[in-house]
Order: C-alpha cells, then sequence, then structure tokens
C-alpha cells in the first residue's frame, strides 16, 4: 500500500464515524494492516500534531456563520465563534 492509499483509507475511516474495527471489517483487511502502514509511513512527531489548529488569516473575529457538519447528518450552525477549544472539542467528538 502506498502513502497516498493508505492517507485515502484513513480519510475513509475518519469520515465513516464507525469504529477502526468495524471499519477495516467492512473494507475486509485485517485490523494489524492498518497499524503496520500508519506505523511505517508516519512518525511520532507527525501522529503528535493531528488535530491541532493553525491559525491561517487574519487575526481578528469575523461575524461569519461556522456550520459544522457530521458523517451522520448531524449539523451544527454557530452565528459567532464559539472558539477554538468549543471547535476542537466537537471535532473530534466520536459520540
Amino acid at each position: 500500500m502506498t502513502k497516498q492509499e493508505f492517507d485515502q483509507l484513513q480519510n475513509e475511516f475518519e469520515m465513516s464515524g464507525k469504529t477502526l474495527k468495524s471499519f477495516m471489517v467492512g473494507k475486509e483487511l485485517p485490523i494489524h494492516q492498518y497499524y503496520y502502514w500508519k506505523k511505517k509511513y508516519y512518525t511520532r512527531d507527525d501522529l503528535n500534531q493531528t488535530g491541532r489548529f493553525i491559525r491561517i488569516g487574519s487575526l481578528e473575529q469575523t461575524n461569519a456563520a461556522i456550520r459544522l457538519e457530521y458523517p451522520n447528518g448531524v449539523t451544527l450552525n454557530f452565528q459567532s465563534y464559539p472558539g477554538s477549544e468549543t471547535l476542537l472539542s466537537l471535532i473530534n467528538s466520536k459520540k
């Protein structure tokens, strides 16, 4: 499996909303292969960077609405900026 193929598999898993085990069963792949390719292509430093916000653009807060859509169809609309910590916890929630 190439790194690009693994990245595609990883993206599909993240968007699926499933547990890793059920996702891999659906793909008819042993779970140990996922861990092998993850370890091969990503260093410990790469993995520690996952899930962090990186500020881009202006430092000023805007009044733009924010929309967060989950793979299961739930949509959250914010009329004002809820804060980075709130957004991060909502994005990373697995429930």
